[in-house]
């Protein structure tokens, strides 16, 4: 059973993250992601708007799949911006912002004001 915390999207705010909930799952990210691999990405955006946070961490090992090459985000019609969500989330694990129980966001990482999926600054 997946623990679920209704307030993360508005914690990844906090960390320069504030395009979770825009997307309304429409599958146009794992259309056109050249790893077509279990519905990735749509599945780790879902579980990052609903706060299942132990899924996301369950399923981490997809998160180290990702290219980094923007078409998730340069095709989202709602421009919530997949391609950075996922690299938040690889970025907070790798910094152990992420682990256990995912009680420990507590520092932040401005992926907006650093980098972007496009590479453009």
């Amino acid at each position: 059973m997946a623990l679920v915390d209704l307030d993360f999207p508005e914690q990844l705010e906090r960390f320069g993250v504030d395009t979770t909930l825009e997307c309304f799952n429409c599958g146009t990210c794992t259309a056109i992601c050249p790893l077509i691999h279990e519905h990735f990405p749509r599945k780790i955006i879902r579980y990052a708007q609903l706060g299942a946070k132990d899924r996301i961490l369950q399923e981490s090992d997809e998160l180290w799949l990702c290219l980094h090459c923007g078409l998730c985000s340069y095709t989202c019609p709602r421009e919530a911006n997949p391609g950075e969500l996922i690299y938040f989330r690889v970025e907070a694990i790798r910094n152990r912002q992420l682990e256990g129980d995912c009680s420990c966001l507590n520092q932040g990482i401005s992926l907006s004001s650093s980098r972007t999926t496009s590479g453009k600054r």
